[in-house]
């Protein structure tokens, strides 16, 4: 039996926000592990992660998507020949404030390390509450 990881996190935004800071690569690239993510996030549609040198990190494929509210895709890193893992993003805005509840689920793990998690997920809510990331002064793209 694969395991399951999954992380919650309360973040001061809007949904629209927080779903540019995880679709649109010019976000990901500056708290994501400095790895920008390419899709058209449409159902069946590919993505794939790049990092600054030119490289392809990883990819996978985009299996539901309700922007604003929910995001799943399979993935797997560069080189990974096991059966891909399924990445759900959910996000539910609490009504009249301006906080989002944000749910990451990464399933089908089968020996793949989750211990990257809070730190992506804890920069992400850094730039959307404080316009940077935790770790390093970059130009930033300033969010609507």
């Amino acid at each position: 039996m694969s395991k399951s990881y999954i992380y919650e996190v309360f973040i001061k935004t809007s949904p629209v926000q927080l779903w540019e800071v995880l679709t649109n690569g010019d976000f990901t690239k500056q708290c994501v592990g400095a790895r920008e993510f390419r899709s058209e996030w449409k159902v069946g549609a590919k993505i794939e992660a790049w990092l600054s040198d030119g490289k392809l990190d990883g990819k996978g494929k985009v299996l539901a998507v309700r922007p604003y509210k929910l995001l799943i895709y399979n993935w797997n890193d560069a080189g990974d020949d096991l059966k891909p893992s399924i990445i759900t993003y959910r996000l539910e805005e609490l009504e009249n404030e301006n906080v989002v509840k944000f749910t990451l689920i990464h399933e089908n793990l089968l020996g793949r390390g989750t211990s990257y998690w809070p730190v992506v997920i804890s920069d992400i809510k850094t730039l959307l509450e404080t316009g940077s990331s935790m770790f390093k002064e970059v130009d930033r793209v300033t969010l609507n």
